[in-house]
């Protein structure tokens, strides 16, 4: 979010900042700049000099460059090519309908996408996948997914990376997810895909999932793909960003080609009306 806040001074224009020439120049600049300015900030943290983008590169294959400092495998620029197609639209979520409130009330791009970045960090949005990548280490093998499943049913609490607002199957992003997460299971050795795989299998056949029509979200086959893919927990939902930024930015263009500001209405359910009582009769 401070980033944005740079980006947006480092940009300024002449250019009303919510002119279609204005939305249409940032539509390009910030999907292609994100990732850079992600990739290097890992980098520095991490005590490495960062890495220039390669516009040879495709998309996915230039942001896992830079993040790795290495040339990704054909499988790994695949497998995060079709994490960003598929993420990056979907309808009014969360986080694009406040990108198109913000937009809505005459605030700038950067306003929307800041708006939109702080609730997908939300853990029932875009911060499901390392809460979901979270429960898949815990889990450890595949072997210990229906115990892990039972105990955390004891204990009431949330399997995160499955159930959706909207899909009562199984998100159909998932089966395209969950493929190139296997094939970088087999190119690396890694063992996450194998344990998302045992834990919806026990999803599947458990009563309480299937009587409350739960089932994999997209979140749940992207997180062992981006953890295969090297990234560290803490940037799953930024990776998210990079790909739904293009979503948002069509949202905003949508949203201001006939503005009208976003006000739902509210209705009251509360007690009746009162009689008002004086501040000094009141016991």
């Amino acid at each position: 979010v401070s980033a944005l806040a740079q980006l947006a001074e480092s940009t300024a224009s002449a250019v009303p900042p919510i002119a279609p020439e204005s939305v249409d120049r940032l539509g390009v600049r910030l999907p292609a700049r994100l990732p850079t300015l992600l990739a290097a900030w890992h980098r520095i943290r991490s005590g490495l000099a960062p890495v220039m983008p390669d516009p040879q590169h495709s998309h996915a294959a230039s942001f896992l460059a830079m993040l790795h400092g290495r040339e990704p495998s054909p499988t790994e620029e695949q497998a995060f090519n079709t994490y960003l197609v598929l993420l990056a639209e979907h309808g009014l979520n969360a986080s694009t309908f406040a990108a198109r409130v913000t937009i809505s009330a005459g605030a700038d791009v950067y306003a929307a996408i800041t708006s939109a970045v702080a609730t997908l960090r939300g853990a029932l949005h875009g911060g499901a996948n390392e809460l979901a990548m979270r429960t898949f280490l815990a889990i450890g093998t595949p072997d210990q997914a229906a115990s892990y499943i039972e105990q955390l049913l004891e204990r009431r609490e949330r399997l995160m990376g499955i159930g959706h607002r909207i899909y009562k199957v199984e998100d159909p992003r998932v089966r395209h997810l969950r493929r190139h997460a296997r094939a970088l299971a087999e190119a690396t050795g890694v063992p996450w895909p194998a344990v998302a795989d045992a834990v919806g299998e026990v999803v599947h056949a458990h009563p309480y999932f299937s009587a409350r029509q739960l089932n994999p979200n997209v979140e749940f086959y992207s997180a062992p793909l981006l953890y295969s893919l090297g990234l560290p927990l803490d940037m799953f939902t930024a990776a998210f960003g990079l790909s739904r930024i293009a979503g948002w930015i069509a949202h905003i263009r949508e949203q201001l080609a006939d503005n009208r500001i976003i006000r739902p209405k509210a209705d009251y359910h509360g007690p009746p009306p009162r009689p008002y009582v004086p501040l000094e009769q009141r016991s």
